[in-house]
């Protein structure tokens, strides 16, 4: 039985996230980053409608008269002005989507020592233990769960889908452009929203392995203070001769 009892210290804590051992989960960034990418779709889905209507109506009164060329570069000239730059801005906010629920996590600790190779990554014993851990069964578990919410989400809204496709085709283009961004934006929301109290729990239970692994025993407290205390008495010293 361990003999690590001992809640980690701040120092340890401290060194813990230095060298980029941090509690964080994955399926909280992908969560928030769903329901960042479900808020961007709905304020610019009615901008890329009008631009997507616009081009259509544009494309089908060109002269085609006229030569190959001239066609093709109005055509290019629409798309560069057009969709070209929502389509830049969109990737943006996607990267930043995705950039800052990691950001929050790791409170912007940045750390090369995790993906500098280690040669006991390559010892059998440990990927064994690693395989069969509870850090591992924790993710099956949660994997499980997730993948039977989303398989009951996919079958809900194919299901709704299927029942409108026939009637959508009777639409106009406008409204089959609302039609294909809401049920869309309704699919993006049900995934993201569905994970939010999953991917909750995920860090929670992420943060306390966490620190059940860097727990310490006495002795390493001890000495933790110990060397604080030393630290602080040479600092006294130092301070003390300084003012002499």
């Amino acid at each position: 039985m361990s003999d690590k009892t001992e809640e980690p210290t701040r120092k340890r804590l401290r060194k813990a996230r230095k060298d980029g051992d941090i509690a964080k989960s994955v399926r909280l960034t992908a969560t928030l980053s769903g329901i960042c990418w479900w808020l961007i779709l709905l304020l610019e889905a009615p901008h890329v409608c009008q631009l997507a209507q616009a081009f259509v109506d544009r494309t089908v009164r060109l002269d085609w008269s006229a030569g190959f060329d001239r066609l093709w570069s109005e055509t290019l000239a629409g798309v560069g002005g057009q969709f070209v730059p929502v389509a830049l801005g969109t990737l943006g906010l996607g990267a930043l989507a995705v950039v800052l629920p990691e950001l929050a996590q790791t409170r912007g600790a940045l750390s090369f020592k995790k993906i500098t190779p280690r040669f006991d990554h390559l010892n059998p014993a440990n990927g064994l233990k690693n395989l069969f851990g509870a850090k591992s069964l924790v993710d099956l578990a949660l994997s499980s769960v997730q993948c039977g919410i989303l398989g009951v989400i996919l079958v809900h809204v194919l299901t709704r889908y299927l029942r409108q496709l026939a009637p959508g085709y009777a639409l106009a283009l406008p409204a089959q452009l609302i039609y294909i961004t809401d049920t869309n934006a309704h699919l993006i929301a049900l995934m993201a929203l569905s994970q939010l109290a999953l991917s909750c729990a995920d860090y929670f239970i992420q943060r306390f392995l966490w620190l059940r692994r860097l727990r310490m025993d006495k002795q390493e407290v001890k000495r933790e203070h110990r060397d604080d205390e030393g630290d602080g008495h040479v600092k006294a010293g130092g301070e003390r001769c300084t003012r002499s």
